[in-house]
């Protein structure tokens, strides 16, 4: 049903764009007559998978850290507005909010090489952290050339870490 499906991520773009440091973007749907029309804004920037590669990886570092930012931030939020679809045992299982094909729907400014945005995110849901990591690699072999999964898993760590010595 293809309502249920855009509603499904029209909740989760409306509860994640308040905790990402990128753009998520606002999802509109509109009913006419027997027809479901799905209305977003723009965000300006052109998808990562689309530059040339040898751009991506003279900026593997800088956008790897970004994307290990998003993934931490969305990983490890609590998203109220959420709560019916989150698994009752998930952080004992160790489940959080992934995108779920995070690799072919990364914004980015192409002049500053910055991640700006975050797009497509009808497979988000709560998932192991290790489905985000691995399906930065799955879905385009492109991005296996890049190295920017294990920078983005490095980043994440390290927020992880910096995250626990301030609790304790």
């Amino acid at each position: 049903n293809s309502y249920e499906k855009f509603e499904h991520e029209k909740r989760i773009t409306d509860a994640v764009a308040h905790v990402l440091p990128v753009a998520v973007p606002k999802i509109e749907l509109i009913q006419a007559g027997p027809y479901l029309f799905y209305k977003t804004h723009f965000i300006p920037g052109r998808v990562l998978v689309d530059l040339p590669l040898k751009r991506i990886i003279a900026n593997n570092d800088k956008i790897g850290k970004q994307i290990g930012q998003i993934i931490y931030a969305l990983f490890n939020s609590e998203y109220k507005s959420l709560r019916d679809i989150k698994p009752q045992n998930a952080k004992k299982l160790g489940l959080g909010m992934v995108h779920g094909d995070m690799c072919g729907n990364i914004i980015v400014n192409p002049e500053t090489m910055d991640v700006v945005g975050s797009i497509d995110w009808e497979y988000a849901n709560y998932n192991n952290l290790w489905f985000e990591f691995f399906g930065i690699y799955r879905v385009r072999k492109k991005m296996r050339k890049t190295d920017i999964a294990p920078i983005a898993m490095w980043e994440y760590f390290r927020l992880r870490d910096e995250n626990e010595k301030k609790l304790k």
